[in-house]
C-alpha cells in the first residue's frame, strides 16, 4: 500500500507509525461507500451456491467418517446413497437441458 501512495510511515520513538495519505483516505471512503470486496466476488456466484457448497462439504465429511469408522455394510449403504445422489443431481441438469430444447 505504501508503494501505491495510500499510506505513509514515519519513525516515532523507535517505532514506525503508519497513517493514511489523502489518497488513502479517499480510497478508504470509496470502499466504505461501495460494495465490500468479498461481495464483489460472491455477488457473481449463482444464488444458493454457498449453501450448496457447504452441504456438499458436510456430506463429504460424513462419507469420510463412514469410510473410516463404519462397518462394511454401512460403507456399502453409504456408497449406494452417494451414487444415487450423484445420478439424481445430474438428472436435474438433464431435465433443465431438455426443457431448454
Amino acid at each position: 500500500m505504501q508503494g501505491l501512495g495510500l499510506i505513509a510511515s514515519e519513525r516515532e520513538g523507535g517505532k514506525k507509525a503508519f497513517t493514511l495519505t489523502e489518497a488513502g483516505t479517499a480510497e478508504a471512503q470509496r470502499i466504505a461507500e461501495g460494495t465490500p470486496p468479498w461481495e464483489e466476488v460472491t455477488g457473481r456466484l449463482p444464488r444458493g451456491f454457498g449453501e450448496s457448497r457447504a452441504v456438499g462439504a458436510q456430506i463429504a465429511m460424513a462419507a469420510a467418517q463412514i469410510a473410516q469408522l463404519g462397518t462394511e455394510e454401512q460403507r456399502e449403504q453409504a456408497l449406494a446413497v452417494l451414487k444415487d445422489t450423484r445420478r439424481r443431481l445430474y438428472r436435474i441438469l438433464a431435465e433443465e437441458d431438455e426443457a431448454a430444447d
